[in-house]
């Protein structure tokens, strides 16, 4: 009888030992598992349920940029997109593409024109405006004639501080996610920057002119984790999470005074930057015998032609304008310059949003020193072109624009 009843108290007390072993790793479990939501509820608030439409620059007919290779810049932009797309997905945040195929959105089946091209990107505003997403993301690669330019660089609308927000956030996670990158965020008179409603950023993701990022573009895995680069600014912007200084932006630059002075022979021209340093345009200072006893439509023509020249012989600039471009006419209509060029302006361009920036404000910030020149109107064959590789909208007279121009000390 006793040693029954041990036997019975010895299975009670086993019994409370697990039971009490039980709730022990259940309050455990509880207490850990509630401190991991409450870490992790913050993001997950902040991005599940958002909306963020994806842009894959060009398609279709409309190859964009070209590497050296022939690997054309239209599939890595869209294989990037779609990569983004999954990881967003991944995190319950709602995309909206503008395309998902190698296709563009101009209605016809027309050869690749400025105003097609025009024409595609408003009917991209179109379709991200309807969705109105959160942000906006359009995803480029970029290209230059000298092949040292490399690194990404992301573009924001001067108008919208939250644009600058999401692309100093992507700039950062560029350089930490892909290397050392000494480029900034900056802001860009692109089309779909300022025709999307939402936060915008243009994501350049590297240079096809330059053979190394060529050559690590051309590879998908290195393409996924340059998706994971603009995930990560995504999600750093969505949550607040601060940022390192590294993707600091430019910031506003002050109007440059306008330096060509009618009856002087010297005139300000605006080539690229001599090194390998966020794209800038930087002022040369040159002499155009004759310059100051010309006519307005002269003085034009004379400023023009030197652009189309190059940087002086002894100069480090770069040009800006492809070769084998002719001058066809030059007229003045108001306070309006009016440059028409051959068809080389366009079939000759090497591509890329910045590079397309660069061309068309050396020439706008050029003629504009002029005191009479107040805009520039660039037409190609007689015709307004609307789009020169497909980012800036040409289809109106242009102003000055110093955003991004710097000055050599």
């Amino acid at each position: 009888m006793t040693r029954r009843v041990h036997i019975v108290f010895l299975a009670r007390d086993r019994t409370l030992a697990l039971i009490a072993l039980l709730t022990l790793v259940s309050t455990l479990a509880l207490l850990l598992g509630g401190t991991a939501v409450e870490v992790m509820s913050p993001a997950r608030d902040a991005v599940s349920g958002r909306v963020v439409a994806i842009d894959a620059g060009h398609g279709g007919p409309d190859g964009g940029a070209v590497g050296k290779s022939g690997v054309v810049e239209k599939h890595i932009n869209l294989h990037i997109a779609l990569e983004l797309q999954r990881l967003l997905g991944r995190s319950a945040v709602h995309t909206v593409m503008t395309r998902t195929t190698d296709t563009d959105l101009a209605s016809d089946g027309g050869t690749v024109t400025g105003s097609r091209k025009l024409a595609d990107l408003k009917r991209r505003a179109v379709l991200v405006n309807e969705a109105e997403p959160d942000i906006f993301i359009s995803i480029h690669s970029n290209s230059f004639p000298e092949p040292q330019w490399s690194g990404g660089q992301v573009f924001y609308s001067l108008s919208s501080e939250e644009g600058r927000r999401l692309a100093v956030e992507i700039q950062t996670k560029l350089a930490e996610v892909l290397g050392p990158n000494s480029r900034k965020a900056r802001p860009a008179d692109i089309y779909l920057l300022h025709a999307v409603k939402a936060p915008s950023a243009l994501v350049e993701v590297g240079f096809l002119s330059n053979p190394r990022e060529e050559r690590l573009l051309s590879d998908p895995t290195y393409r996924v984790k340059v998706a994971g680069a603009i995930y990560q600014g995504i999600i750093s912007y969505m949550t607040g999470t601060a940022s390192t200084q590294a993707g600091e932006s430019w910031g506003t630059v002050q109007r440059v005074s306008a330096q060509t002075q009618a009856g002087s022979d010297a005139a300000v021209l605006y080539f690229g930057g001599p090194t390998n340093m966020d794209g800038a345009l930087v002022p040369e200072v040159r002499q155009l015998p004759g310059l100051g006893s010309m006519n307005k439509t002269e003085a034009v023509g004379a400023l023009v032609s030197a652009l189309l020249a190059g940087p002086g012989q002894a100069s480090i600039l770069q040009p800006t304008v492809p070769a084998g471009v002719v001058i066809r006419s030059v007229a003045m209509s108001g306070d309006v310059a009016v440059v028409d060029f051959s068809s080389e302006f366009i079939a000759n361009h090497w591509g890329g949003s910045a590079a397309e920036e660069m061309t068309i404000y050396s020439i706008v910030n050029t003629l504009t020193e002029l005191p009479y020149v107040k805009a520039v109107k660039i037409l190609v064959e007689g015709q307004p072109i609307g789009a020169l590789s497909g980012h800036l909208d040409l289809e109106h007279a242009l102003q000055r624009n110093t955003s991004m121009v710097r000055f050599r000390s």
